[in-house]
């Protein structure tokens, strides 16, 4: 018996630069008080830039850069034809009155306002609609249910109407539907630079209530959004600005947490502390030393736009992790098909020669571009060892398995969003496999067919490096994985009495991959839990082949158009792991219907060691090509 040992050296790729990929939504909604209005009253609630800071544009806030993030236009007021029916001073009821009155209402100041159901009418399946409330409600202390304060029965009326508009825009059809939970209160100046006027123990009972009351409103608006059967996204802005004022300095602000709520840049707000960073000195004149980057507040109870990113990039951290997670089952998939393929090239040279059997050792280093929705500059590289054996059986058979070890990175540059304070830097997919890959092929005359069972489990790991002012948040997670394939190739020689091989050809193939669940390792207001996710590929084929063989030198190639079945966008269920209650879906980056491949090897015999390359090429529609060029060589014993 002739034994042939088969190595595949080095695979290059030969990747062009991936753009991001189109936004999968369409625009976004906005819905509550100061802290999302982008401009009612002509202005935001929050510091003007430089150089002066009187008369310079507003800081952007969180809306606005979470808009940039996810690729959508920034929300303008619905008074200037936008989408943002956010108004200064909003209370809850309000709220809901700017999404489902059919009539709009009445404002003081601004006159007859429209609401979404009376001047849109409809819910975009696309769109994100943001509802924001309830810090007016303690402000202003409505008393809701009539009893002669403001109580814990208001406090839950509050909470429930903020769910009642996200419910009726469900109702409607919305998919993306974000509630943020309250923010701590307790914390910002309006509360804090009270211990200076009342004596310790009425200002520590001030605290105490105003932190309970937002408690209890997170808690019923948490229970509210857990029993919905809506897609209803709820950031934890809490805890982040809990986090951020137990350790300001971590984050890269000179304030400590005594000082960070009690001081603010706008001296007209009249906190008490003065730092001599300040929008305006002691005499009322514009401050040379002005450094809003200073300041977590603008005022009493508006953060500044540098504080307006800890709860944007608490969104961003939630949208673009589909983009990462989403890869995992897309790599699983990605290193089957790699698998199967390095075996099958080795078995269609072989098809319709006369060589025994032989051992193969396949070593590949390969290197891709990966598509993304918001993470920029996507690479993959996969590093696989393939040993295998091949035999024929009789006239008509040949039989062939091999065992791969995979090694396969997917990593992310910085997201779209990524701005001077906050983004995510960098993510990362790493995968450690072991695979299984079978075929058997049949000929009689022209006429072959060949079929291949798949299969291969492993380990992935995660990180993403978000970046949150001065402090770089790391994230963390592992899980393990299976995947199953079957693929099956038939064709006809039109020249098998002859050196020559031509025809026509079929394929068709099956995979699923499932990734089991798993929970980011470090706990904090970004951590995420992320549901079992299961993907599945079909694809269907049509080529022709075209090769030579002989003592001295060999050539095949292959070219196909292949349909792939499940394509369009699939969906993640994840959540927060503070509020563990609250799990939703978003897309994952949308996955291509067909793509056109084409492959050739040609090899050639030096005294008894065959040398060769591989070149293939993938051309998915609406993405890239993917090129990759490999080295082969094969020696007698």
């Amino acid at each position: 018996m002739k034994m042939k040992l088969c190595a595949l050296g080095v695979a290059a790729g030969l990747m062009s630069s991936v753009a991001l990929a189109d936004s999968p939504y369409s625009q976004m909604y906005v819905f509550g008080d100061s802290l999302s209005d982008t401009g009612a009253f002509g202005g935001k609630a929050t510091n003007r830039e430089g150089p002066d800071y009187i008369n310079g544009p507003f800081a952007l806030i969180s809306v606005e850069r979470f808009a940039t993030a996810v690729g959508v236009d920034m929300p303008m007021t619905v008074l200037m034809n936008g989408t943002n029916f956010a108004v200064g001073g909003f209370r809850s009821d309000q709220i809901l009155a700017s999404i489902a009155s059919p009539v709009g209402q009445t404002h003081p100041v601004l006159g007859n306002l429209p609401s979404y159901v009376s001047s849109v009418g409809a819910a975009d399946p696309n769109a994100i609609y943001y509802i924001s409330g309830g810090g007016n409600d303690f402000l202003q202390q409505p008393d809701y249910d009539m009893d002669g304060s403001f109580g814990p029965g208001d406090i839950q009326i509050a909470a429930g109407q903020v769910f009642a508009g996200a419910d009726i825009l469900g109702d409607m059809g919305a998919n993306y539907i974000v509630v943020p939970n309250l923010v701590a209160l307790h914390l910002a100046p309006a509360i804090q630079f009270q211990q200076y006027s009342l004596p310790p123990a009425a200002f520590a009972q001030l605290v105490g209530q105003t932190k309970a009351g937002v408690d209890g409103f997170n808690l019923f608006l948490e229970s509210l959004v857990s029993g919905s059967e809506h897609n209803i996204i709820m950031p934890d802005v809490n805890t982040a600005m809990v986090e951020f004022f137990s350790n300001p300095q971590a984050y890269g602000y000179a304030l400590n947490s005594d000082q960070i709520g009690v001081t603010c840049f706008d001296t007209a707000a009249l906190c008490p502390p003065v730092t001599g960073f300040e929008k305006t000195d002691a005499t009322g004149a514009v401050n040379p030393n002005a450094n809003p980057d200073f300041f977590a507040f603008n005022d009493p109870v508006h953060p500044t736009g540098k504080a307006h990113t800890l709860f944007s990039i608490g969104l961003e951290s939630i949208f673009t992790a589909p983009d990462l997670y989403g890869s995992m089952p897309a790599l699983a998939l990605a290193d089957m098909n790699d698998q199967a393929a390095t075996l099958r090239s080795q078995m269609n040279r072989l098809r319709f020669s006369g060589e025994g059997a032989s051992m193969m050792l396949s070593v590949t280093d390969n290197e891709s571009d990966w598509q993304s929705d918001f993470l920029m500059n996507g690479q993959r590289k996969t590093e696989q060892v393939q040993l295998g054996y091949q035999a024929p059986v009789g006239d008509t058979m040949r039989f062939g398995f091999a065992a791969t070890v995979n090694k396969s990175q997917i990593h992310f540059g910085p997201s779209m969003g990524s701005n001077e304070y906050t983004g995510i830097d960098n993510s990362t997919v790493d995968s450690d496999s072991f695979g299984l890959v079978a075929s058997a092929n049949w000929k009689t005359g022209g006429l072959y067919a060949e079929i291949s069972p798949e299969f291969m489990f492993g380990s992935m790991s995660t990180l993403r490096d978000i970046r949150i002012l001065g402090l770089n948040r790391i994230q963390t997670a592992d899980t393990d994985f299976t995947s199953v394939g079957l693929s099956m190739t038939a064709g006809y020689n039109l020249f098998s009495d002859s050196n020559f091989s031509f025809g026509p050809m079929i394929d068709a193939a099956y995979r699923k991959v499932s990734i089991n669940a798993f929970d980011e390792n470090q706990m904090n207001a970004n951590a995420l839990f992320v549901g079992e996710q299961s993907w599945s590929e079909e694809s269907g084929a049509l080529g022709a082949f075209l090769g030579y063989s002989s003592q001295s030198w060999y050539f095949d190639a292959r070219a196909r158009y292949v349909e792939l079945g499940n394509s369009g966008r699939e969906t993640i269920t994840m959540g927060l792991q503070t509020i563990r209650s609250n799990s939703f879906w978003l897309p994952t980056t949308e996955r291509t219907d067909n793509m056109i491949e084409a492959e050739a090897m040609i090899g050639v015999d030096v005294g008894g060691l065959d040398i060769g390359a591989r070149y293939r090429m993938q051309d998915f529609d609406g993405l890239p090509k993917q090129q990759s060029i490999s080295i082969t060589a094969s020696m007698n014993f």
